[in-house]
């Protein structure tokens, strides 16, 4: 896989805590939008890093399939952006950040899709993982952090809605890449 998909990959993935971030008000505790922020992020890699680790334990056995399993998780993972990107839109997400709990329970539903696109990255072992680990999370924190400190926010939402359609784009083409390239 070239060094240019793996970086939209990576990006795409990092586009999935833009919406807790949405709803997040620092005015008043700038602190719990630096521990949300860290908290979010770190599960999103987390989540992808243990995805890499479980992809490794047992997707050896479908290696013959590998193809077609790409194709299907890039693809399932492209079409839940896309809906939830108009649920972003419309301002309906709905993810609190008020505690450390939540910040907990947040991180790991974004990190579902990372789950799957880092179990998926066993395919890809030329990739360098360590390298991708870091750039998600340094990424997904900007990302976290500039939409948290957004003063705007109807058109936050609206730039949000965009970006996960982007990444959805990015899931979409990478799928394609996959069936015919690969």
């Amino acid at each position: 896989m070239n060094w240019l998909l793996h970086a939209f990959i990576i990006f795409a993935l990092a586009i999935h805590v833009i919406p807790p971030g949405l709803h997040l008000n620092v005015d008043s505790n700038k602190v719990q939008a630096i521990l949300a922020t860290a908290i979010v992020a770190a599960l999103q890699m987390l989540m992808f890093g243990f995805g890499k680790m479980i992809g490794g334990t047992f997707l050896h056995l479908v290696e013959g399939m590998k193809t077609g399993i790409l194709f299907f998780t890039f693809f399932l993972v492209s079409v839940r952006m896309a809906m939830e990107a108009f649920k972003i839109r419309k301002g309906e997400v709905v993810m609190r950040l008020d505690n450390a709990k939540l910040m907990v329970l947040t991180g790991v539903a974004q990190g579902i899709d990372a789950f799957l696109v880092g179990m998926m990255f066993y395919f890809l072992p030329e990739v360098k993982f360590e390298t991708s680990l870091i750039a998600l999370f340094f990424l997904a924190s900007f990302l976290m952090l500039s939409t948290i400190y957004t003063k705007e926010k109807k058109s936050t939402y609206a730039f949000g809605s965009l970006l996960y359609i982007l990444g959805s784009l990015i899931f979409i083409f990478s799928a394609l890449y996959f069936l015919f390239i690969v």
